[in-house]
């Protein structure tokens, strides 16, 4: 299936590991010019290092918690790759706390690292979106309601905003609050040519899921290696996802294929919790 994303601008928050450069990989295999965005400028050049022979990639150190700082980065991006065309937001992940050390600083760390860097970002290309969308209409008064594709946002956000964990409420309510603003700012731009979807991804074979079965195997007093075999066993699947299955995903939703999907937000968890 061709997925029309050869010679398309890609940006990928949190693209230096993971899910995130997964996706880059995926992308840079369509034929896609990518842009990693990252906190920590010497992962993000180690992902570019990685990524060379697969195609073109730029390595931008940037903290999106701070909209200034979204901006930088999609001038950076624009000044060499040109106008861009997707923005894959999937950077941000707010610590896992014990209930009852749940504080004030917890809860504003899970919105900050999470909610408002996702919508820092999205604030920023929803602007040039918006700004390209206009301009088409000024040139094209005739044209009716009906625009062409301006460009496409995917949200990562995970399970956590449909599924509770107690050791990750300030996480688990923030990708909810992401989970209503993607499906709103999803209805409000679509008019002018602008998808916008999520995918929830679940248990993903990352250090993040051995960092969150570290903190398990404290609670219980057992070892990692056996809660993660035990978790594994308990998937309809039998195994956890690999960041590329999650990644072909967002190279649907962002693509021309997924041209009538808009405020999506798409599960993957193996059937773990299968929803009606």
């Amino acid at each position: 299936m061709n997925l029309e994303l050869a010679g398309k601008t890609v940006v990928i928050t949190g693209g230096s590991a993971g899910i995130g450069l997964a996706c880059a990989e995926a992308f840079l295999g369509e034929g896609a010019n990518v842009a990693i965005v990252g906190r920590n400028r010497e992962r993000a050049e180690e992902a570019r290092r990685r990524l060379l022979d697969k195609g073109h990639v730029l390595a931008i150190a940037a903290d999106m918690v701070a909209e200034p700082e979204a901006e930088r980065a999609a001038n950076e991006v624009e000044a060499e790759l040109g106008l861009i065309d997707v923005w894959v937001n999937c950077a941000g992940a707010a610590r896992r706390v014990e209930p009852e050390a749940l504080d004030e600083a917890a809860w504003r760390e899970g919105f900050e690292s999470k909610f408002l860097s996702y919508m820092n970002a999205t604030t920023v290309i929803l602007r040039r979106f918006r700004a390209r969308y206009l301009a088409w209409k000024e040139q094209n008064p005739q044209a009716g309601a009906k625009a062409p594709a301006i460009g496409a946002i995917v949200n990562v956000i995970g399970k956590g905003g449909k599924s509770p964990s107690d050791t990750h409420l300030p996480g688990g309510a923030a990708n909810a609050g992401l989970m209503l603003a993607t499906a709103g700012l999803a209805q409000a731009y679509a008019h002018m040519g602008v998808r916008i979807n999520a995918i929830n991804p679940a248990s993903i074979m990352t250090q993040r899921l051995e960092r969150r079965f570290e903190l398990e195997a404290q609670r219980k007093n057992r070892s990692k290696q056996e809660l993660m075999a035990s978790g594994a066993a308990d998937m309809p699947l039998g195994r956890y996802a690999e960041p590329a299955e999650v990644a072909d995903a967002v190279l649907f939703l962002a693509s021309r294929r997924a041209s009538y999907l808009a405020g999506t937000s798409l599960m993957i968890d193996g059937g773990q919790r299968p929803i009606v």
